[in-house]
């Protein structure tokens, strides 16, 4: 029984050892637009490690620009498959590929980006809303203009307010962005003030008239 015992503990070792060495294997390779299946080929030359992966990743197309020189596998697949967002893990004499969820690569890398909306007069503009267009998620401005979000650094963001243009900016790594958002003038044609409350031509179902400024103070006078 003991001698058993010690046959397998020796199995289980040379096992491992094997996997090890495996996985520790070296890898040198210039690409410039190459696709992601000549890639991995290259590297099963090189280490005798072989590639699994599903549909979703269209290894023909991919396109791969990345060097490492003398490279472990590890250090190598992150140079090359981070980029491209995909993930990979070794089991045994197999790497396997899995398309990273969007949503979940973002969160994992994301900055506080916070700033000053105004007008194009510089006034400050309250309640406008800010979308992260990677993610969906947003906030709203507060009552001086003022926002805060968390975000991927090369996410971009969509402000958005009644009466105004909508203004995408990339974030590009800042922590500060500071947004001027010009008066959309055909949006605001389409807007009536009713004395108590603004609504879209649209959702009034009564009749209105364009009173002019003139018009107001000849009333006035007479």
């Amino acid at each position: 029984m003991r001698k058993l015992f010690c046959l397998i503990c020796t199995i289980a070792l040379t096992l491992s050892l094997h996997v090890s060495v495996y996985a520790q294997g070296r890898v040198s390779l210039n690409c410039e637009n190459t696709s992601l299946k000549e890639v991995m080929e290259v590297i099963t030359k090189q280490t005798s490690l072989s590639f699994a992966f599903t549909n979703n990743i269209d290894a023909d197309n991919i396109k791969v620009n990345a060097t490492v020189n003398n490279a472990t596998v590890e250090n190598a697949l992150k140079e090359i498959l981070e980029p491209l967002g995909i993930s990979f893990r070794i089991s045994g004499k197999q790497i396997i590929l899995n398309p990273v969820n969007k949503a979940q690569a973002a969160s994992s890398k994301q900055i506080s980006v916070s700033g000053a909306i105004t007008t194009e007069d510089g006034e400050p503009l309250p309640g406008v809303v800010v979308l992260d267009l990677n993610t969906n998620k947003f906030v709203v401005a507060d009552v001086d203009g003022n926002y805060t979000i968390n975000a991927a650094p090369d996410t971009k963001l969509q402000f958005t307010a009644l009466g105004m243009q909508n203004v995408e900016l990339a974030v590009k790594g800042k922590a500060i962005l500071n947004v001027v958002m010009p008066t959309d003038v055909q949006q605001l044609d389409d807007v009536i003030v009713t004395g108590y409350q603004t609504i879209s031509k649209e959702r009034s179902a009564a009749s209105y008239n364009v009173v002019q400024g003139e018009a107001v103070k000849s009333s006035a006078m007479s």
